[in-house]
């Protein structure tokens, strides 16, 4: 019976992707796991597989990570961010980001994003803070009309830097 030939593939994306998180959960182990070092153990982890070019970092739950032009661009894959577990997660996450001594300049980018909880301000605030308190630039980029109003209602829309869209946002980095 004849068998059938296995030709040596690119590893997929995912295969990419979960061999990056293995080593990064090892690097966290052993670090003695820090609140604060997610993205450096996902960076290194990730140089070390040999995938930089691959722009998107999942190794979040609630958004993917990039860099672009010198921004830390955190793009949110969940429609509306509004469950308490959720929030409480992104609230670990968007933190770990902000908490990284290099990270200068962070884009949140909203354009998926249909609704929020409240407590998600809470946490927008607390990252804008973090980042103030060392030189660094919180903006966020498409954010709905709904949001919007959000923002407006609550006054934060003067409290955070609002752009339309990330290309602005590049240019005038």
């Amino acid at each position: 019976m004849n068998q059938p030939q296995v030709k040596d593939q690119e590893p997929s994306a995912s295969m990419l992707e979960t061999e990056i998180g293995l080593r990064a959960y090892g690097k966290w182990i052993a670090r003695g796991q820090p609140s604060g070092t997610q993205l450096q153990d996902w960076l290194e982890a990730e140089a070390e597989v040999g995938s930089v070019g691959n722009p998107i970092m999942d190794g979040f739950r609630h958004f993917g990570v990039r860099e672009h032009e010198g921004l830390i661009v955190v793009d949110f894959k969940e429609h509306p961010i509004l469950d308490a577990w959720a929030t409480n997660e992104l609230d670990d996450e968007l933190c770990d980001i902000a908490g990284q001594a290099d990270c200068r300049n962070v884009l949140l980018n909203f354009s998926d994003v249909t609704w929020l909880a409240s407590a998600v301000l809470a946490i927008l605030v607390k990252v804008h803070r973090t980042m103030e308190s060392k030189g660094g630039k919180l903006t966020l980029c498409g954010v709905g009309p709904g949001i919007q109003e959000i923002f407006a209602v609550t006054r934060l829309d003067q409290l955070f830097d609002i752009s339309s869209n990330e290309a602005a946002i590049a240019c005038n980095n």
